[in-house]
């Protein structure tokens, strides 16, 4: 898929406040809207889910459910969001097609094979240019051991990359030990375990993301965390949808105002109910460490995720280490939290470790985002699992020129490079052309217009 290349122009101003311009409200959040489609999809009966993001990722998975057998219904279309009525197999698949095209989205590719893999059916997995280079061997090792089979699709292919075919059946009970605390990795084989009726236990390091067990708790199925430890016990996929459902908003998606709300002289930015599960708040806690002034301006009730506004303003005023079970909770906003080591104080760095990770996403984050910051004339260091990043010497070239040519970085088909370049253009005040900035339409489709109608720069798209 070829993204159009963008052009950011800042302004030089921050959020005024007029007409409620410093009230923002992000997408809806990926990795729960992933899960409400998948439950819902697998469910007996009808739920309505209000906010459901618009963005390539998320139709994915829909489309994924939708192969399965059940009907999805778009209701309303509105900006960046749908209200859609899913209408769930009850367990029972019938399939529609024996490929599902997964596109950018790996959480859809590494989830959706766990849940088939429970099934009893044959079903295969593709995506697109940059999907197939990530490795998929990280789970279907796991869902192998517990008895299903995963092949390349087509003779002599890479049995570690898409595209793949997952041929479900009976499993058997299994416990791993998840040592990277990667959430999608968990969340696959937990499905696996939920769909073919067998126990599972898992235990990890660091608490990943935990959207899918608060799921499976939340439809009655018997699950069981304690530190460090999760044991599902399945007799099978069993439950009903009912009801309505509302997605609250992305904090890797809030992360990108609450820096331009640090970077920019204005008022202070209030971004309204967004997911602050504790499991994903690490990219605020890091903030706050680095001297920003983020607080909770209101809460919401909701379930099974916590729900809140937050208050964002203040600057940075130290650098700071990320590591260890802080990193897990900020591992989507680990490459904004480098850009911004940019804009901390002279003789300051912010120092990212233990982020291997970020290596294998939709590109090598580590090198892609040391490359946007080598651009900007940033300080930049990298290892094979981290990254330390500092301002230029003697300040920003050509913040104050007028005429200054737009310095030129490509996005690696990644929307949060595109998106956090962006951002580090406004606080640098320097215009920039993205080559494939269009790709920020995968999770935000609207973050180009919002940032021209905030005021905060003229955005082009070529």
């Amino acid at each position: 898929m070829t993204f159009a290349d963008i052009l950011v122009r800042p302004t030089g101003k921050g959020f005024s406040g007029k007409d409620r311009a410093n009230v923002i409200a992000v997408p809806a959040d990926k990795s729960i809207s992933h899960r409400i489609a998948m439950f819902a999809g697998l469910g007996r009966g009808a739920v309505e889910v209000a906010n459901y993001p618009l963005g390539d990722d998320n139709r994915r998975t829909l489309d994924f459910v939708r192969t399965l057998g059940a009907d999805i219904d778009i209701l309303e279309k509105c900006d960046d969001r749908l209200r859609v009525n899913i209408v769930g197999i009850g367990g029972q698949p019938k399939l529609r097609a024996d490929l599902v095209d997964c596109g950018n989205s790996g959480t859809t590719s590494r989830i959706c094979m766990g849940i088939t893999a429970g099934l009893p059916i044959r079903l295969s997995f593709d995506g697109d240019a940059s999907l197939t280079k990530r490795p998929m061997r990280r789970v279907t090792e796991h869902l192998e051991a517990m008895g299903a089979k995963i092949m390349p699709y087509k003779a002599g292919g890479d049995p570690d990359k898409l595209p793949l075919t997952v041929a479900g059946g009976k499993l058997h009970d299994y416990s791993f030990h998840n040592k990277k605390a990667s959430a999608q990795v968990k969340s696959a084989v937990l499905m696996a375990g939920l769909t073919g009726g067998v126990t599972v236990t898992v235990t990890e390091p660091a608490l990943s993301r935990d959207h899918t067990e608060r799921f499976l708790a939340g439809y009655g199925y018997d699950i069981e965390t304690a530190p460090g430890r999760i044991t599902l016990r399945s007799k099978g996929l069993d439950h009903d949808n009912s009801g309505a459902f509302t997605i609250p908003g992305d904090p890797s998606s809030a992360a990108f105002w609450a820096a331009l709300a640090v970077l920019t002289d204005g008022e202070a930015a209030i971004v309204r109910q967004v997911c602050t599960n504790p499991t994903r708040d690490g990219f605020f806690a890091a903030l706050r460490e680095f001297g920003a002034d983020i607080r909770v301006a209101a809460e919401h009730a909701t379930t099974p995720e916590l729900v809140q506004d937050l208050h964002i303003g203040g600057k940075l005023a130290r650098g700071g280490r990320i590591e260890g079970e802080l990193v897990v909770r900020a591992i989507d906003e680990l490459p904004l939290l480098a850009l911004l080591g940019m804009f901390v104080p002279a003789g300051e760095h912010i120092d990212i470790r233990d982020a291997a990770e970020l290596r294998v996403k939709e590109t090598d984050r580590i090198d892609a985002i040391a490359d946007v910051i080598r651009a900007f004339g940033g300080d930049v260091e990298t290892g094979p699992d981290w990254i330390r990043s500092g301002p230029p010497v003697g300040g920003f070239v050509g913040r104050e020129a007028k005429n200054f040519s737009p310095l030129q970085i490509d996005a690696c088909h990644d929307h949060r490079i595109a998106m956090g370049a962006a951002v580090a253009a406004i606080g640098a005040g320097i215009p920039i052309l993205i080559k494939g900035g269009g790709v920020a339409d995968i999770s935000y489709p609207q973050f180009w217009h919002e940032l021209q109608s905030r005021g905060l720069a003229q955005v082009e798209k070529i």
